[in-house]
């Protein structure tokens, strides 16, 4: 198998376990929220507010009126925003962004350990088990609510052995997507 094969059959096998181990929140990916419903309603909220004031007043959030700048208050969320913009734009649906978030965060979780793992040893077998036990890790699971915690997803992309701008871009764009997404990572 070539890896673009392997990275499609990984991350086919890391969301149908996501779905399983999140279920039955597949069943109502537009009305229901994993967890509790503290953060996850919150982290929804911003997500909406960030999808439809990126670049017009994104930080003057409706929120602890008269403050200005009140979304400072929380996490802006900025790099799962943009994420989502796209679904948001189509469905007006904050639930159904945070959760379509919420699931992928596992799958990205897996596919870039998995990446990096069969990069650093040459193993499918052993790359799917740690992209297994990076996406459904202790610490992770813990933070269900947590979207920023769950958002370390990033990482395991930004690293990486091999040398030359390509892997710097991708370090790059990546780090810029791992650092603000959460002041706990």
């Amino acid at each position: 198998m070539n890896r673009a094969r392997d990275a499609a059959a990984a991350t086919a096998a890391y969301a149908a376990l996501t779905i399983a181990f999140t279920w039955p929140l597949g069943a109502g990916l537009a009305r229901d929220v994993p967890s509790d419903f503290g953060d996850p309603l919150l982290n929804a909220w911003i997500l909406a507010w960030d999808a439809t004031h990126l670049g017009r007043g994104w930080w003057n959030a409706n929120i602890f009126h008269p403050h200005r700048l009140a979304l400072a208050y929380s996490e802006h969320l900025l790099p799962q925003a943009i994420q989502i913009v796209p679904v948001y734009a189509l469905t007006k649906n904050p639930i159904l962004c945070y959760n379509l978030l919420f699931l992928s965060t596992f799958v990205l979780s897996g596919l870039g350990m998995f990446l990096l793992a069969r990069e650093l040893t040459g193993a499918r077998a052993a790359a799917f088990v740690a992209g297994l036990a990076f996406a459904f890790a202790p610490y992770r699971i813990a933070s269900l609510p947590h979207l920023q915690v769950l958002s370390s997803a990033w990482m395991p992309f930004a690293a990486g052995r091999r040398r030359g701008w390509r892997r710097t871009f991708r370090a790059a764009i990546t780090c810029s997507f791992s650092a603000p997404s959460s002041l706990y990572i």
